[in-house]
């Protein structure tokens, strides 16, 4: 189950790096936790937590404007794509 879980953050990681605003170190990405940074100055990190929780998003802040996300063995690969766009979501509101 494990190497599911570090694909899983892999798409998460690499979906995240695609994302306007947000910065991830992909070569850091080696297991099923990843870090990635807030950098746009629309939103605040308390307004990112905020919209992803009202999607059901939960993961944790870890500094000013860094946070961590973990996938683990209740995380389907069908989540990882919906987690995508409600990150996408709230980068653009």
């Amino acid at each position: 189950r494990l190497p599911e879980d570090h694909s899983n953050a892999r798409r998460l990681a690499e979906g995240i790096a695609d994302i306007p605003g947000l910065s991830i170190d992909l070569p850091r990405v080696q297991t099923n936790i990843i870090y990635f940074d807030l950098i746009s100055n629309r939103l605040t990190a308390e307004e990112l937590i905020a919209r992803l929780g009202q999607k059901g998003i939960k993961f944790l802040r870890t500094g000013p404007s860094r946070f961590r996300m973990v996938t683990h063995c209740g995380i389907r690969s069908e989540d990882i794509a919906s987690t995508l766009v409600c990150i996408r979501e709230a980068m653009e509101e």
